[in-house]
């Protein structure tokens, strides 16, 4: 199966996720909702919502959320999205032979073009480069 590896590599991102979250339980109300955030952030990082929809799932204003989630991560949470977003896109490229098109596609970019700016701009190399000098399927 092509999507093993980058299913088995979100697998452990979860369960760490959800380890970190286990051993936070009497950490402060930030900080769960932070955690909780992450994890719902990872768990949707493919789906267009807006993470204005984060906070309304999580019952704060997103005012408050963003400078919590800013506080305590360094990234603001459309940021840390995108970042989600870049490392998954990193994962389909080192693993299959995926055209970019169809990844912009599986992970709710608008467009190639889009996930190839936004790769560039977080990478410093477009999709096409990375996938070579990673030695991945692609090649």
């Amino acid at each position: 199966m092509k999507n093993q590896p980058v299913l088995s590599t979100l697998g452990l991102q979860l369960l760490a996720l959800l380890s970190q979250q286990q051993e936070g339980a009497s950490a402060a109300p930030a900080d769960r909702l932070v955690e909780r955030a992450r994890v719902l952030l990872m768990e949707r990082c493919a789906d267009q919502m807006p993470v204005e929809e984060i906070a309304r799932e999580l019952g704060v204003s997103y005012s408050y959320f963003r400078r919590v989630f800013k506080e305590k991560t360094g990234a603001s949470p459309k940021q840390h999205q995108m970042a989600l977003r870049i490392r998954r896109t990193q994962d389909i490229l080192t693993n299959t032979d995926k055209p970019i098109k169809e990844i912009a596609a599986l992970l709710g970019f608008s467009s190639a073009f889009h996930l190839s700016t936004q790769f560039q701009d977080l990478m410093g190399c477009s999709p096409s480069e990375y996938r070579r000098r990673s030695g991945s399927l692609g090649e």
